[in-house]
């Protein structure tokens, strides 16, 4: 039997999505046994991170492995584990680039992929430029 990965997770207590509140520790180990029996073999935990909400990505990095890692050994107790892997959800604005190289940790589960939450309405030119400029410099697909 195949096996999914759901790459938009909102799973990880305390930890909020685009839109969505975080849910509860008990949500959490329900919505593992949900993909399980969904056949999904993993789920990306994509919080959303916004600088306002943390001192540093640091901090927001630190807090969404512990989280993970304690995920993890809640899934090893199903029959078929669900593997919970790190990923983010990153605000887009015109000042994404400053980041530079560091945008590379904004990936999904150590991929060459990153999720952009949008803002809504016409994106101008400058917003494809700089979707351009940031696959050249960090080799990131958005």
């Amino acid at each position: 039997m195949n096996r999914y990965v759901d790459i938009y997770t909102n799973i990880l207590p305390t930890m909020d999505t685009v839109g969505n509140g975080a849910p509860t520790q008990e949500q959490a180990v329900r919505r593992l046994a949900q993909s399980e029996q969904n056949c999904i073999k993993t789920v990306i935990a994509a919080p959303l991170y916004t600088p306002e909400t943390y001192a540093s990505p640091d901090e927001f990095f630190e807090k969404r492995r512990e989280i993970c890692l304690a995920l993890n050994a809640e899934s090893a107790k199903l029959a078929h584990p669900v593997r919970v892997q790190e990923g983010v959800i990153l605000q887009y604005s015109s000042d994404l680039l400053r980041l530079g190289d560091k945008l590379k940790r904004f990936s999904l589960a150590d991929s060459r992929y990153m999720l952009l939450d949008l803002p809504i309405g016409h994106l101008d030119a400058n917003f494809y430029d700089d979707m351009t400029k940031l696959q050249v410099v960090t080799g990131l697909t958005p």
